[in-house]
């Protein structure tokens, strides 16, 4: 059906633009008129191509390009709208509205904007068109709306206050102007006004969500629980048929206590809607993204009495689905097993089932794709079913084909936020900040109470260099469920990497506060030692012990703050105490072999590791320590296959990479083999001086001189503090001697003698300067 209704409107666009061959004027004009009767019913692509076929026309006609804009607002291809209603404000300067629009989309990418210069540029040209809005409108509503936003987003606080001051007196409680005032006036440490003003937006308009959203997000920053309590209960007073006010409220209930008030705020919920059936899977949604599976199950069970087949069938599936994200396998598979033998073709169910295989640690996964596949073949509009191959192609390292089926169920389900998630994760494992921030913050409007998905929003945010708002997105996660440590111990984790120690402190206290859990006062240990106070560190982590001498978590946490503040021997006691209560645990193995190390026994620091490899033998840290430990000893035909499994495992480890190249090149190894790892290296972290000079040294080994000395000359050039910058220039100057400039290279022989390198290096620099001497005399 769906294709013969795609057919249909082709060919009513085919009839269009048959009757648009006559005269070009009049054909411009015809597809434009035809183009907004299209744009009048919601039918924006084909409107978009009719004003395409307009500008075919007549290059200049101003008003097909503001058409045109329009229309790719409304399919959400902002360049391509910016693109038309630029044309548009040139060609026709007395249009306000495109003048209006062009610069709303400019204020939306300048919220967007990833960098300074972009920023910038388009600050530039939102500067240039507002006072083209006040000469067309002298005391425009829009151009003090738009000047505010500006000042606002370029962080003028008080600019944006009087400009949105301007823009409600010409316009009084424009609710979206209100809006962004409230904040500007939070912003601003402002809260009593901003809160007046609140209330008597809400008084005006009671139907607009944001305003409560803000207020009650105010009162949380500030720690006024009731008062926060209170703005969800009046939303729902004011709003009785909004589900999103149900669900807020349900959510403060959730997050702050008590839980039972929760479920009643749902069931209130269903009760009231005429569609119950819709609106209590709609709250078995809700409870999904927060976690709560045991509401979820209860209200599914209650639904099922009574209910017709086909019904029954769609509530047992979610049923099954949240079994299995609960995470009880044994369970999920008694349930599920149960369905099939009642509906064995049913591809959400077989879908469920791989999941069920997955959980259980199923590596093997050949029949559970053939299942899938067959499936999907029999049910290709499925998105769950997609999304569950997805995984099972992502299991079997076929990193593109699960791509490529996490695509189609985020095509076929909008509002399915797991395959977005799933891609945020692959698009961040391959350092594409860019797509992983599209793909999170799809997943984020989708399922905001999903934390899995604002955590990888932020590291999204993080990676492309927008570290204010990952800060504050990763803040919201931890507040939505504050018992749970996972979210505080993240964001104090990220706090530390952008070294804002202080506020890591505060995240580990409140962790601890909220949660008790043994990582958080590991946390708050580690920020305190960073701080300069180990003392208090190892004070702190005592007293815990004391009260709970049994948690090991505890205890590695002390061992790991004495050995990093030099307490050896302390350390190592404690290690031993530990494997004496888990003796196969790699982890405390690979620490206790790292203190040996430190010490300088290297020789038990190695037994130690190679005896975690043998209870983990793919455990990352055991084969990087025991790999370097190796090549320190200068065992290189060792360290080279545990650097074969690390890059097995870690294929994107620029690290594993680096140093594999360089060990095949030193032990005489293949070196196009070698020349693979080490561009695969300098790909992924350009401009690494240690990656460039394995690079180097390889186009050396390989009689490429010429590349080599483009390589080397970039390092010497940029990096002459680094320690092995003597050997930078002897090899820049065995490159320059190779291609025949031997006076550059005797320079730099001088000057890499002259920086007093290591007795190898020092030989081979007195060796190179005779030969150059020898060349120089012939």
């Amino acid at each position: 059906m769906r294709s013969w209704r795609f057919l249909a409107v082709v060919w009513a666009l085919l009839a269009v633009l048959a009757g648009c061959s006559f005269n070009p004027d009049t054909a411009k004009r015809k597809y434009v008129e035809n183009g907004n009767k299209y744009f009048a019913r919601g039918k924006y692509k084909e409107a978009s191509i009719l004003y395409r076929s307009a500008l075919k026309k007549d290059r200049r006609y101003g008003e097909a390009y503001y058409r045109l804009g329009l229309a790719e607002i409304q399919l959400n291809r902002y360049g391509e709208a910016v693109h038309a209603l630029r044309r548009a404000v040139e060609l026709l300067p007395s249009n306000l509205d495109a003048k209006v629009r062009l610069g709303e989309l400019y204020v939306m990418f300048l919220t967007t904007a990833q960098n300074t210069k972009a920023r910038q540029e388009i600050a530039t040209e939102l500067e240039r068109l507002i006072p083209g809005i006040f000469k067309l409108a002298p005391d425009s509503f829009d151009g003090w709306r738009l000047q505010g936003l500006l000042a606002w987003r370029l962080g003028d606080l008080e600019k944006a206050r009087r400009q949105f001051e301007e823009a409600q007196r010409v316009q009084p409680w424009d609710p979206n102007v209100v809006y962004s005032l409230f904040q500007v006036l939070e912003q601003s440490n402002r809260p009593e006004e901003a809160e007046k003003l609140a209330w008597e937006l809400i008084s005006r308009h009671k139907e607009f969500g944001p305003i409560y959203e803000a207020l009650y997000n105010m009162h949380l920053r500030r720690r006024q629980i009731d008062q926060a309590e209170a703005v969800c209960q009046i939303r729902v007073k004011n709003t009785p048929k909004s589900r999103a006010a149900y669900f807020a409220l349900a959510t403060h209930y959730h997050t702050f206590g008590p839980k039972e008030r929760s479920h009643e705020v749902l069931r209130q919920y269903i009760s009231q809607e005429s569609d119950q059936a819709k609106a209590r899977l709609e709250a078995v949604d809700y409870c999904l993204q927060v976690r709560d599976y045991e509401n979820a199950l209860t209200l599914l069970r209650e639904g099922l009495a009574g209910l017709p087949g086909n019904a029954k069938l769609t509530y047992e599936r979610r049923v099954a689905g949240i079994l299995l994200d609960r995470g009880n396998t044994k369970e999920a598979a008694s349930y599920i097993d149960s369905l099939l033998r009642q509906y064995p073709n049913d591809p959400e169910l077989l879908s469920y089932r791989s999941g069920v295989h997955l959980a259980e640690g199923g590596r093997q996964v050949g029949e559970w794709i053939r299942r899938l596949e067959r499936a999907a073949r029999a049910a290709p509009d499925n998105p769950v079913v997609r999304f569950a191959l997805g995984r099972l192609y992502l299991v079997s390292g076929q990193e593109q084909r699960a791509s490529t089926e996490f695509k189609k169920a985020m095509s076929l389900g909008p509002s399915y936020a797991a395959p977005r998630v799933a891609m945020a994760q692959i698009h961040l494992n391959n350092k594409d900040h860019a797509a992983a921030l599209l793909a999170a913050s799809e997943a984020v409007r989708i399922s905001p109470l999903d934390r899995s998905a604002r955590w990888l929003y932020a590291y999204a945010l993080q990676g492309s260099g927008r570290l204010q708002e990952a800060h504050g997105e990763l803040k919201v996660a931890a507040d939505q469920a504050p018992s749970d440590p996972d979210g505080w111990i993240r964001l104090g984790r990220f706090e530390i990497q952008i070294g804002d120690f202080a506020s890591a402190e505060r995240s580990f206290r409140a962790c601890l506060e909220n949660s008790g859990s043994a990582q958080c006062t590991a946390g708050l240990a580690e920020v305190l030692a960073m701080r300069g106070q180990t003392n208090r560190s190892i004070e702190l982590l005592q007293s815990e012990i004391r009260k709970a001498p049994q948690d090991l978590e505890l205890r590695y946490a002390l061992a790991e703050t004495l050995r990093k503040s030099g307490q050896h021997a302390r350390a190592m006691a404690l290690y031993q105490d530990l494997l004496t209560a888990q003796p196969k645990s790699a982890r405390f193995l690979v620490r206790l072999g790292i203190t040996y190390e430190a010490t300088g026994d290297r020789d038990r620091a190695l037994a130690c590791y190679r005896k975690a490899l043998e209870h983990e033998p793919d455990y990352p840290e055991a084969l990087a320590t025991a790999a370097a430990n190796l090549t320190a000893s200068g065992k290189l035909s060792e360290a080279i296959p545990l650097y074969q499994r690390l890059v097995q495992i870690q294929p994107e480890n620029a690290v594993f990479l680096n140093n594999l190249a360089y060990l095949i090149t030193e032990s005489g190894g293949d070196l196009e083999q070698a020349l693979t790892y080490a561009q695969r290296a300098n790909r992924l972290m350009p401009s690494q001086p240690d990656f460039l000079d394995t690079l180097g040294f390889i186009y050396l080994k390989k009689n490429l001189p010429g590349a080599a000395l483009g390589v080397y000359r970039e390092l010497v050039g940029l990096h002459s503090k680094h320690p092995n910058y003597p050997l930078f220039r002897y090899r820049h100057a065995l490159a320059a001697f190779q291609v025949g400039q031997l006076e550059l290279a005797k320079r730099e022989a001088e000057a890499a003698l002259a920086l007093n390198p290591p007795n190898r290096e020092a030989k081979q620099l007195q060796e190179l300067l005779g030969q150059i001497a020898r060349n120089l005399r012939q």
